[in-house]
């Protein structure tokens, strides 16, 4: 008998640390499934960035290819506007062209007449 009760106890025992380590293996399993779902969780946050990112980053660089087409556009209208400007009469050629048409102008001439010509002179 007092064998049997070894036995008995042994077997206590043994199921003591089974019940133990089943435990313990329960809990390893839920750690490591709660574990398993935040990954998940960051993988599609990450994923969902990530595609955001992509967005954002194709907005941002379609705007500078506008904005470089825009400043190309802007350079070729200055550089006819130069080209243009090289063209044109500076003030001085202007203040020439004006005494020019000033002294060839009859209208700012101021004529006499015979009859005053010979009156001033004393012809008459």
């Amino acid at each position: 008998m007092a064998r049997e009760n070894e036995t008995g106890l042994i077997i206590q025992e043994l199921v003591r640390r089974a019940n133990r380590n089943n435990r313990r293996l329960r809990m390893v399993e839920q750690r490591v499934e709660t574990i398993e779902s935040r990954l998940g969780s960051l993988e599609q946050l990450m994923i969902k960035r990530d595609a955001q990112y992509k967005d954002k980053f194709g907005d941002a660089e379609e705007k500078m290819k506008s904005l470089n087409d825009r400043l190309t556009k802007i350079e070729n209208s200055v550089e006819k506007i130069f080209n243009k400007l090289e063209k044109t009469a500076t003030k001085k050629q202007l203040d020439e062209l004006e005494h020019t048409m000033e002294l060839l102008s009859p209208v700012g001439q101021q004529f006499v007449t015979r009859d005053e010509l010979e009156r001033k002179l004393g012809m008459r």
